[in-house]
């Protein structure tokens, strides 16, 4: 909702602009009145458009919404054996952003089910034992990969990197069982002044 009326005002001050514009522009004899309105009215709507550009910028920092961040793998199953090829598509919206680097992160987890397993439960005072599914999860493998440098990336544009990752041979790839699993995940973002833009975490299918 702040974006349209965002998007409204800057329509609505131009076309206030233009038309003033028109009226001066069609005042006989009066040409240095003419232009002293001209510049003084051209300054001031510099000065608020510049305010809400500001403001777009502020809202971006705080929300991370100044671009859309996607990641995918080359393949939807993927030789573990071999580099695996990520491709980072950024595309920005209407305001440039200032990005520190952009980075890829991977991680690996594995999720164990432990079940039917006795718990001893409180009850008022009385201790009773119930079986309960237990899960465990932990991280095996976590790393980050910085992709570009510090650049500026331009309003309405689309940008994207590719980057390689080899998996470590002392891991699994991807399984699931009945009682385990084993997934892989992946995540891109901008490192901004704020909140990043980002992808959220990706999985893929890792075959060793």
């Amino acid at each position: 909702m702040k974006k349209n009326l965002i998007v409204i005002s800057n329509k609505f001050l131009l076309l206030i602009y233009s038309n003033l514009l028109k009226i001066i522009n069609n005042i006989p004899n009066f040409s240095p009145f003419q232009e002293r309105i001209s510049i003084n009215f051209t300054h001031k709507i510099n000065i608020l458009m510049g305010f809400f550009d500001k403001l777009k910028q502020v809202k971006n920092m705080v929300t991370g919404g100044g671009a859309v961040v996607n990641v995918a793998p080359a393949n939807q199953i993927n030789d573990g054996n071999e580099p695996i090829a990520f491709k980072i598509s950024c595309q920005v919206k209407d305001a440039d952003v200032s990005v520190r680097n952009v980075y890829l992160k991977v991680r690996a987890i594995e999720e164990v089910v432990c079940r039917d397993t006795d718990i001893a439960r409180d009850y008022d005072g009385e201790i009773r034992t119930i079986q309960e599914d237990v899960t465990n999860t932990c991280e095996t493998y976590s790393t980050e990969i910085q992709v570009a440098a510090a650049e500026t990336l331009e309003a309405n544009e689309t940008y994207e990197w590719i980057v390689e990752f080899e998996v470590p041979s002392n891991l699994n790839g991807t399984y699931r069982g009945h009682n385990a699993l084993h997934e892989w995940e992946v995540y891109a973002g901008l490192d901004v002044a704020g909140n990043d833009p980002d992808s959220g975490w990706v999985t893929f299918e890792v075959k060793k």
